[in-house]
């Protein structure tokens, strides 16, 4: 088992295929599952999403809610990137954090079908 950090775009910068939150919000989602079934620990930013969604939690802007994904991703062993990154500004944050804390990247571009599913 390992702690694996998931990095995914929330907003999509723009993309047409990356751009609505609420299907980025299942594709992560979906990913945390697999790396779940998998038998690994997972850190994501996806908990931030939920509980703000809920109003438990304070809203703050994304470098807000990045500082604070940076010292969680502190304990990860691996930074799985599951999406392009250069339609994420945040998942290039993670990226350039996991270099910083010398983590690896991991690329999983099989992850990157919206009909992809855990469980199969």
């Amino acid at each position: 088992m390992k702690l694996i950090y998931i990095a995914h775009p929330l907003s999509g910068d723009g993309s047409p295929e990356w751009g609505d939150r609420d299907k980025n919000l299942e594709r992560a989602l979906r990913f945390v599952a697999m790396a779940t079934n998998e038998g690994h620990a997972v850190i994501s930013w996806v908990h931030h999403v939920l509980t703000n969604q809920r109003g438990w939690t304070p809203h703050g802007d994304d470098m807000f809610y990045l500082t604070r994904d940076k010292r969680l991703m502190e304990a990860a062993e691996e930074l799985w990137v599951c999406g392009p990154p250069e339609f994420s500004s945040g998942t290039r944050f993670e990226i350039e954090c996991a270099a910083e804390f010398g983590i690896p990247v991991i690329q999983k571009p099989e992850w990157m079908d919206l009909h992809f599913n855990p469980l199969a």
